[in-house]
């Protein structure tokens, strides 16, 4: 049984964030007055390149989880393959009972292997439901400090100019760079500045378990 290894890094996905900006509740007689509208840049607060140490812990947790993960999958395939060899090696030298016997355990050892791939990196796997669960947690900061200025300034709208929707906007009504400190304050932490690039993170694998 031949199993191989993608090597492709998993991205820290950020599948929600389309829906993550919000329009603040409209002010009353806003159908007689200018709107207000602002606008925050995503990337930079959440995802692989986000300036928030929030979102940069986040996705070095994930990868944590994930080479744990791998390092298991890995530890049952070497299993399988040392079983492997074992039965050929020995093909001659053993009953046909015996050789049932073992090719019997190496079913089983791949079927249990297999099985731990699915739950790991299947639909609704460990992998997915733990990004979700700490992605979720940036998402509701976002909200929490956007909805807070929008309130505090009057804006009457705050939209994502990460949003391929959004072709050009003033810079004068950015407000991304308060938007990180807001959410640093929230973290009680630092605020904002250039992110120092974290160590880096070895590849991990979406399909250890590869083919047959």
């Amino acid at each position: 049984m031949k199993m191989k290894h993608s090597n492709r890094r998993l991205p820290f996905l950020i599948a929600l964030v389309p829906g993550l900006i919000l329009g603040a509740a409209l002010l009353p007689g806003l159908a007689l007055a200018q709107p207000r509208i602002a606008y925050v840049t995503s990337w930079r607060i959440i995802g692989p390149e986000a300036e928030f140490q929030g979102s940069r812990d986040a996705e070095q947790a994930l990868n944590r989880d994930v080479e744990s993960w791998n390092r298991e999958l890995e530890e049952k395939k070497q299993a399988i393959l040392a079983l492997e060899k074992e039965i050929e090696q020995k093909r001659l030298l053993i009953s046909e009972s015996k050789r049932q016997e073992l090719e019997q355990k190496r079913s089983q050892l791949a079927g249990e292997y297999e099985r731990r791939v699915k739950e790991v990196y299947g639909d609704g796997g460990l992998v997915e439901r733990r990004n979700f669960e700490l992605t979720k947690s940036i998402l509701d900061k976002v909200k929490e400090a956007v909805t807070a200025i929008a309130r505090e300034d009057g804006y009457d709208f705050v939209f994502d100019a990460s949003d391929a929707n959004l072709v050009w906007a003033n810079k004068q009504y950015d407000i991304t760079e308060r938007v990180l400190t807001r959410m640093a304050e929230l973290a009680g932490a630092p605020a904002g500045g250039a992110a120092t690039a974290p160590p880096p993170i070895p590849p991990v694998n979406p399909n250890p378990g590869g083919q047959r």
